[in-house]
């Protein structure tokens, strides 16, 4: 019986090197038009690729993340951005160094972006965007602590809405709003707790904003369910009641 042909070490080790050397080549031609950081255009306005260098390896092998995308501008940089928050994370293992921003990623991707509504997700999203980045983004979790959130909560309530009303008038922030951004804080920290990466939520030691009198209270998806459940219930006792009275009469 023939045996196969040794294959020479030397050899298959240049093979690897080169299929190694065209794919990156391959990645750097479509990595000419610049658009954004990380982002580069292939077909203007349709198609754009995602090359991040992830650094060295022990091996002194160079790592990078490279992906082709079809779609708009705005769904390269979310791509790229989730991404990086990923890098970010892999990076800081330790409970210590995590960010605010990061823990809200994670708290969306492992459990709001399966367990909640998609209208209470993309609100929530919104919200933290809005108001809660600007201020403590990139701030470590552990650091966030009452002060920080009382200044964040005093700020919202002095802050105009970036549009005029009706009348062509500038008005602060509802009060309503101030207060979902507090509910939304107050239930983020909360998972970091159950999560173990804080002891305590700076949240409920802040006095909540409440809603003025004058304004509707606004109700998500999940709390409209536990007042109708709610409602039902009483509805039910009430039956119950009549029931029993016309039996006893």
């Amino acid at each position: 019986m023939n045996k196969p042909p040794k294959i020479d070490a030397f050899e298959e080790k240049e093979k690897v090197i080169k299929e190694r050397k065209l794919r990156k080549s391959s990645a750097a031609s479509s990595c000419k038009n610049k658009v954004d950081k990380y982002i580069y255009e292939i077909v203007e306005g349709k198609k754009y690729r995602i090359f991040i260098r992830k650094g060295a390896t022990k091996g002194h092998k160079v790592d990078y993340f490279s992906k082709v995308i079809n779609g708009n501008l705005s769904k390269a940089r979310k791509l790229r951005d989730d991404k990086l928050a990923e890098l970010r994370l892999s990076k800081n293992q330790n409970k210590d160094d995590i960010t605010f921003i990061d823990f809200c990623r994670l708290y969306y991707k492992e459990y709001a972006d399966k367990e909640l509504s998609p209208e209470t997700v993309f609100g929530g999203k919104n919200e933290l965007k809005n108001y809660v980045f600007p201020e403590i983004a990139y701030m470590p979790l552990k650091k966030i602590d009452v002060l920080t959130i009382q200044k964040l909560i005093n700020k919202l309530k002095e802050r105009n809405k970036e549009r005029t009303n009706k009348n062509g008038e500038v008005e602060k922030l509802s009060s309503t709003t101030v207060n979902n951004v507090y509910r939304l804080l107050r239930k983020i920290l909360n998972k970091a707790i159950a999560w173990e990466y804080i002891d305590s939520n700076p949240v409920v030691k802040v006095k909540a904003p409440g809603n003025s009198k004058t304004e509707k209270r606004s109700y998500n998806r999940e709390e409209l369910i536990e007042v109708l459940d709610l409602l039902k219930k009483r509805i039910l006792l009430l039956n119950v009641y009549l029931l029993l009275l016309f039996v006893v009469v």
